[in-house]
């Protein structure tokens, strides 16, 4: 067992240095890899959708679920050719419903007075964000992806890390329902010895 997650530590660990580095240093690339992979997953649900329809009694088919998976698989198809623009556009989006969540919020300050300055700090924050997200979305978008390129890199050395503190630990690890199983009959001994 020690052996088996020793190596998922380090499986795990070399897959998130990998997407964590292709997005930090290729931010652009990665995106746009995202959002074809994205598409992609949308045209292969789309496909099943069709093929569930088509398996199943003539009755039982609705036109609905055809033109749902028709639609599904025309987003696939603009997610897979214009990716980055798609991004662009995710990210305006994005930032159009943090402007009127934080006006939303603004606006509820009036009628719930306890922490006024605090509501009316992080709505102001919010506001101020989603312009900026909106005047700059495709800048927005990379730097998101850098940082989140860092996160996956800081998580990579956190599982080779593990890796390693199990790999040098003399005990063997214990799986949680094994834990649980002894606590209880820990508690079951106790009480059989009280009585």
């Amino acid at each position: 067992m020690k052996k088996t997650l020793v190596k998922n530590f380090i499986i795990s660990g070399f897959v998130l240095l990998a997407l964590g580095l292709l997005m930090l240093f290729a931010p652009d690339g990665a995106l746009k890899l995202f959002v074809r992979v994205i598409g992609i997953i949308i045209i292969v649900g789309a496909v099943v959708a069709v093929a569930m329809q088509l398996g199943s009694k003539k009755e039982d088919r609705s036109i609905w679920l055809f033109l749902v998976a028709g639609l599904s698989a025309a987003v696939g198809v603009v997610f897979i050719v214009i990716p980055r623009q798609v991004a662009d556009y995710s990210f305006y989006v994005f930032g159009v419903m943090l402007i009127l969540l934080s006006v939303k919020d603004l606006f509820s300050v009036v009628r719930f007075p306890f922490g006024r300055i605090f509501s009316i700090a992080f709505s102001s924050l919010g506001i101020v964000l989603g312009t900026v997200i909106v005047c700059h979305p495709d800048q927005i978008a990379q730097q998101m992806t850098q940082f989140i390129g860092a996160a996956l890199v800081y998580q990579a050395v956190v599982c080779f890390m593990n890796a390693i503190l199990i790999n040098r630990s003399p005990l063997e690890p214990m799986p949680y329902a094994l834990k649980q199983s002894r606590r209880e009959k820990d508690k079951q001994n106790a009480t059989d010895a009280a009585l």
